[in-house]
Parts: structure tokens; sequence; C-alpha cells
């Protein structure tokens, strides 16, 4: 069964309009409705619910399958390939611990509220060596 995200797209096409393009001021609208509409909930999520199950059922099946390979002392082999797999298995559990976080919500391409701070202010003797350069720079 296909579904149809056009709700979604015109959903987020809503946000960009009413943030006049700003993402993390969309990305924090959407958010809010996401706790009244459950469709824009569904359909954003649905997307993302293939690579879940399949790391739930991954997860599951190694599970089981160490118990078995435990009992016939065939361990080694299978921690063997976890250290192979490591960086791909790490990214999955980071996605979904992000998904299931209940702190601050993280997302992937999007600064989140702490991150939208003015940067430091750049100091007298940083500009000074910038200054230095661009005046070697004009005197070629």
């Amino acid at each position: 069964m296909s579904i149809s995200n056009n709700y979604a797209k015109k959903r987020i096409k809503d946000a960009l309009l009413i943030s006049n393009g700003n993402y993390a001021t969309a990305q924090r609208l959407i958010l809010s409705w996401l706790k009244d509409d459950s469709l824009l909930l569904r359909e954003l999520a649905i997307p993302h619910f293939k690579s879940m199950v399949g790391y739930a059922l991954q997860e599951y099946g190694q599970e089981i399958e160490a118990k078995n390979l435990k009992k016939t002392n065939l361990l080694s082999k299978v921690q063997e390939q976890d250290t192979k797999n490591n960086d791909i298995d790490n990214f999955g559990q980071a996605m979904l611990q992000n998904m299931s976080s209940s702190g601050s919500m993280q997302n992937f391409g999007f600064t989140s509220d702490s991150e939208l701070t003015p940067p430091a202010k750049t100091s007298k003797r940083h500009v000074n060596a910038i200054m230095k350069i661009a005046k070697k720079k004009k005197a070629k």
C-alpha cells in the first residue's frame, strides 16, 4: 500500500512560507504542529518505519544467533563480523536514539535552538593578522 505524502509536503511548504524560508523556524513550527496533527506525524514518520523495523529485526536476530553460536563456541566469528560492521551499526543506533530522545530534539541537517547563538567576538590579534595578510596580497 502506497501512502501519498502530499499533505506533509503542503504543511512543510506552509511552514517555510510562514517562516520566510528560515529552516530552523520552520522546523520549530512543524514540531509544534505535530502535537495536534496525527496525519502530519504519520506522513513524516512512515518513510522511516522500514529502516527502524529492519534495525529491530536485525538486533533481535543477532541476539538469537549469538545465543545459538555461544552454545557451539562460535561466538568469536560473530564478534569479528560485528567489528567490521560497527560503523554502520553505530549510525543506526544514533539515529534511533535521536528519534526516541526525550531531551532536546536534534535533527540531521537542521539546527537546534541551542545552536542559534551568535558567534564569539573576533580577537584584535586575529583581525591584525588578517589585515597583514591582506596588505601583503595587495602589494604583490
